[in-house]
């Protein structure tokens, strides 16, 4: 069950909290207390502006006075000062939003799809819909549009990040930039950046033709159009600090200046967005460009990943004894299986006892419940887990579901793999296995009401007094 529903020994997951607790220094101000009683690097080289408490400890044999370390240090070693940090204070709960602009800035996600919809005719929607789109932009040279990706792609075994970005004016190509963000970024950081740099890249540009008034971004990240003029403390926040920045000056600067950021469907065969995608993946073969060592993104997704790798270790290790042995044979995960959230509670419940050997058979009744019948009512002596899995002529007329993950029912094979699990969950809803009667539970129907009228429910209440008195 702790597999099924992703919950990871106390020890393994305490220390992901602790490592996720670390990672909260990252989002203090250097004037917090807390960062004044951490190392110089925390505060740009800078002393504490009031020295905290050192404590030392006198060690008996001579030797000169040890530093003890607080347990604030010890927490601290599980990040770094490198990391990204989010400045709590850099933006004024006063800025200004996105509605103070009206319809001088929009920002488009992407459309809803129906869940009757076709998935390609769907896409082949939203291309048209882009295509009528940029060919008004590019009607007029006082436009310029501007595609921007991020990448994430392995280079000697190693995940490496990159954001690419394009533009155009008049379907010229007018600036491109392929940027690098190294080992410890994620897809995410590289669209956040590509817009930051856009931006920053459009303003420039602007500056050097005063004619243009529309600025029009295409990212295919969703999340990148909802979080890009955000500038609350949240990771991304120093980019999208500069994305607000050149998106409200350029706005500020005249009144007829608009801007529009879009999503755009990705690998459909726009051409402005394969070309961002190819600079993005450029980037990832250089150096790291980043305003900081490793993004947020990036280390809580390795504080995931080695939790995950040190429950593995375990489980690998784990004793091979008892009824679940058999079928603990899936390596655990952070993520909770699908089966467990699709699945019928009683039906899934069955499952768990099943292959756990907890269930209504005799084999258990043995063991915990001695007053029981252990005998299966087809004959058999012992009713077990196997027995009624492969030779049980009760469910003879079920057992080809089996059939289909196993072709000799092997319980290792039935019990232990995704494939065989599945077909055992058929199994058991078609044949009602496993249930204390052996049979399908009959459907449950929701329990009537019907009103009592006023001299009904007095009576009742006079009865009930009798009853007290």
């Amino acid at each position: 069950m702790e597999i099924e529903a992703s919950i990871p020994p106390v020890r393994v997951e305490l220390d992901r909290l602790n490592r996720n607790c670390a990672l909260r220094f990252n989002k203090l101000s250097t004037s917090n207390p807390i960062i004044q009683r951490l190392d110089n690097t925390w505060r740009t080289g800078l002393p504490p502006s009031r020295p905290p408490a050192v404590h030392y400890k006198l060690n008996r044999k001579g030797k000169k006075d040890e530093k003890r370390t607080t347990q604030l240090q010890n927490i601290a070693r599980l990040t770094s000062s490198s990391t990204e940090r989010i400045l709590p204070l850099s933006t004024p709960p006063w800025r200004r939003v996105k509605s103070d602009f009206g319809n001088r800035l929009r920002f488009v996600p992407p459309p809803p799809k129906g869940k009757d919809q076709d998935k390609k005719l769907h896409q082949q929607k939203l291309v048209e819909e882009h295509k009528n789109k940029l060919s008004t932009l590019q009607s007029s040279a006082t436009n310029i549009y501007i595609y921007t990706d991020g990448s994430l792609k392995p280079l000697h075994r190693v995940r490496r990040a990159g954001a690419g970005l394009v533009a155009y004016q008049n379907e010229h190509e007018i600036f491109s930039r392929s940027i690098g963000l190294g080992i410890h970024a994620e897809a995410y950081d590289g669209e956040v950046v590509a817009l930051s740099y856009a931006a920053g890249m459009a303003a420039n540009f602007s500056a050097t033709d005063m004619s243009i008034t529309h600025w029009q971004f295409f990212t295919d990240s969703a999340s990148s159009v909802d979080a890009i003029f955000d500038t609350s403390p949240k990771p991304g926040q120093i980019y999208c600090s500069n994305f607000y920045r050149k998106i409200v000056d350029f706005l500020d600067s005249d009144p007829s200046h608009t801007v529009e950021v879009a999503w755009v469907p990705s690998h459909v065969g726009i051409h402005g967005n394969e070309r961002a995608d190819f600079l993005a993946k450029e980037g990832t073969e250089q150096k790291n460009e980043a305003v900081w060592n490793r993004s947020l993104f990036n280390a809580r997704r390795m504080n995931k990943v080695r939790a995950e790798r040190e429950w593995k270790k375990l489980w690998e290790v784990r004793p091979v004894q008892g009824r679940f042995a058999i079928s603990n044979q899936i390596p655990p995960s952070l993520k909770p299986t699908a089966r467990l959230k699709d699945t019928p509670r009683e039906l899934f419940g069955r499952l768990m006892q099943c292959r756990t050997g907890h269930a209504y058979t005799g084999e258990y009744y043995s063991q915990f419940v001695p007053n029981e019948n252990v005998n299966c009512p087809c004959g058999e002596e012992l009713q077990t887990r196997g027995h009624i899995l492969r030779a049980c002529p009760k469910y003879r007329d079920h057992r080809y579901i089996l059939q289909k993950a196993s072709d000799d029912i092997c319980l290792k094979d039935i019990l232990g793999t995704s494939k065989g699990i599945e077909a055992l969950t058929e199994f058991l809803d078609e044949s009602g296995a496993f249930t204390r009667t052996g049979g399908r539970r009959p459907t449950p129907t929701e329990p009537s009401y019907t009103p009592l009228g006023i001299w009904e429910e007095l009576e009742i209440h006079i009865s009930e007094t009798e009853e007290i008195t």
